[in-house]
């Protein structure tokens, strides 16, 4: 039997493209000025894979490492904290006020297609539309995205994880690529998330990839920071 098992170093992601760097490379301003000028290459997102990690494949995993140390086969499974609060704190969806683009396009069931729609949206208010003839092109991915939990013996603790990335191309090469990861602060039951088709990890996707989209655009120096709502585990 197979199980497949999302790294618990998920907990180690840092929201790294939702703070800026002061170390950071700037783009030049004759990059900015034809990106301005000629538009973007709007490259549309892979469909992300939605990924879980549940209790049940642990105990299954736990169950296979003890047999296989008494066959002389060694090998152990951590039982203890799982995923740890993000460096910068938790996602509060309930917080963020997407923007009417992303309100408007209906159910996202992806976060790295609402931070496409996000980041055309934005950047068509800065006068930077989508011209598939121009020489930088930009795409979003969504690198990690599902559900994991934090303690094997807590209840109802699992958390969307995300880890999105927004990367500047020309042609065949990259100018630059940033990241934004985490976690949401909404915390159930596996149950209770995968409930009647997803329909609560709905909004939480479109906020993620919203939210993204405002701190990454930042990042690549195309677009104004909005504050994203994070917080500690006590203050939600």
């Amino acid at each position: 039997m197979r199980y497949f098992v999302v790294p618990a170093m998920i907990a180690a992601l840092v929201l790294s493209g939702c703070a800026t760097d002061p170390k950071r490379q700037v783009l030049s301003s004759d990059v900015i000025d034809t990106i301005r000028s000629e538009g973007l290459n709007f490259k549309p997102p892979s469909d992300a894979n939605f990924l879980t990690q549940t209790k049940g494949k642990i105990v299954a995993l736990t169950a296979l490492s003890v047999v296989g140390a008494a066959m002389g086969g060694g090998g152990s499974v951590h039982l203890g904290q799982r995923n740890s609060m993000p460096k910068g704190g938790y996602l509060d969806a309930d917080a963020w006020l997407l923007s009417p683009t992303v309100e408007g396009a209906g159910v996202f069931k992806d976060p790295g297609k609402a931070m496409d729609v996000s980041v055309r949206d934005r950047l068509a208010q800065k006068g930077i539309v989508h011209n598939p003839d121009a020489s930088y092109a930009i795409i979003g991915s969504a690198d990690f995205w599902g559900l994991d939990y934090e303690k094997l013996t807590e209840s109802d603790n699992y958390r969307l994880y995300f880890n999105l990335t927004l990367t500047l191309k020309r042609g065949m090469f990259f100018q630059r690529s940033v990241s934004c990861a985490g976690a949401s602060l909404e915390k159930h039951g596996y149950d209770d998330w995968m409930a009647g088709d997803r329909e609560r990890i709905h909004r939480p996707a479109a906020v993620i990839g919203d939210s993204c989209a405002s701190r990454l655009l930042a990042e690549l120096d195309l677009a104004g920071e909005e504050p994203v709502p994070l917080v500690g585990e006590a203050d939600g």
